[in-house]
């Protein structure tokens, strides 16, 4: 019974890391976009950029403790039928696959966009095209996230 209760108070800490750092990024994101947008100089974007970057690595690896913590670390240990099931039917793998590939898409783009914008101009049609696209992939992923938490949330109040 003890060992539950830590590993539900370790699961909520690390979901409020994940929440805070989420959070922090996201105002990178903006700081960066406005950057972009301002065409201020390149030190300046880089930097945001880099911090983006970090707090968008210290999100994914809270994210992934708060979902890996208290489970079984050894291949031997076979599932339970019920955890089969309920694998197969929220298809974890392709959520993983789709939190990932907008992520990785949404980074891609802005970073295309940013580029683009500071040597054809920001007026250009395709700049924007691309840094709308970047940020509404981003705001996907973050979305998928906090619905996950949501879902998280539920199931830990119902055990």
């Amino acid at each position: 019974m003890n060992k539950t209760k830590d590993i539900q108070k370790k699961r909520i800490i690390y979901i409020g890391e994940t929440v805070f750092c989420l959070l922090i990024a996201i105002l990178w994101l903006v700081s960066l976009s406005q950057d972009i947008l301002n065409k201020v100089d390149w030190a300046d974007a880089l930097k945001d950029f880099i911090w983006l970057i970090i707090f968008g690595i210290a999100t994914w690896y809270n994210f992934h403790q708060a979902k890996t913590i208290g489970t079984t670390k050894f291949e031997d240990d076979v599932d339970d039928e019920r955890d089969q099931y309920i694998e197969m039917k929220t298809n974890k793998l392709m959520f993983n696959i789709s939190l990932n590939l907008l992520m990785i898409l949404g980074a891609l783009l802005l970073i295309c966009g940013m580029v683009w914008g500071k040597t054809a101009g920001l007026a250009d049609i395709r700049v924007i095209i691309l840094v709308t696209t970047g940020v509404a992939f981003l705001l996907l992923w973050t979305l998928l996230i906090i619905t996950w938490f949501i879902v998280l949330a539920i199931n830990y109040r119902k055990n």
